[in-house]
């Protein structure tokens, strides 16, 4: 299992930025959802990247940009089974293979009414060939790279929570 608790092994607060996010309407943001409270919006310091069906962000002490996401905090009596599975989506659990895409570390995480810890999948390293998302948004730049791409035709999908209509 890749995470750094730095400390504090008891905290069921996770930031998610990603397919996780409950406006990108994923298998997975909505298992969250189940198994969670809603904390609010928030930001943390880092550069986002487009891997294609998914971001990652790179975290460092330097990072000059913001990237948007929610927080969460994971039901006590789900949480051994949620973080489970959480790992194992993001490929990073004790069965995944080294070197693995994400690490799970306990972040700062600024909100509207101050700062918290929380725990957040991150790259380990500064990925080189994707994009760079300049905005951090990542649900913004799904709607930009679908606008773009399919003259608009997509919007109408991720509005919906990503389940087709048809």
């Amino acid at each position: 299992m890749n995470w750094d608790s730095k400390g504090e092994s008891e905290n069921n607060r996770i930031f998610v930025y990603g397919t996780l996010r409950s406006d990108i309407g994923s298998r997975m943001s909505e298992y969250l959802l189940r198994n969670s409270t809603f904390l609010g919006a928030g930001t943390i310091r880092g550069e986002m990247y487009d891997f294609g069906s998914y971001p990652g962000v790179f975290d460092h002490e330097y990072a000059d940009g913001l990237i948007v996401g929610e927080v969460y905090s994971i039901r006590g009596d789900a949480a051994s089974e949620v973080w489970i599975e959480l790992d194992r989506y993001e490929g990073c659990s004790a069965e995944d293979a080294e070197p693995q895409l994400y690490r799970r570390r306990l972040l700062p995480v600024d909100m509207p009414n101050g700062s918290i810890e929380a725990w957040v999948y991150v790259l380990p390293l500064r990925p080189y060939g994707p994009t760079r998302i300049p905005h951090g948004d990542y649900a913004v730049w799904l709607r930009e790279r679908y606008a773009t791409q399919q003259g608009g035709a997509e919007l109408e999908h991720l509005h919906n929570g990503g389940n087709s209509a048809s």
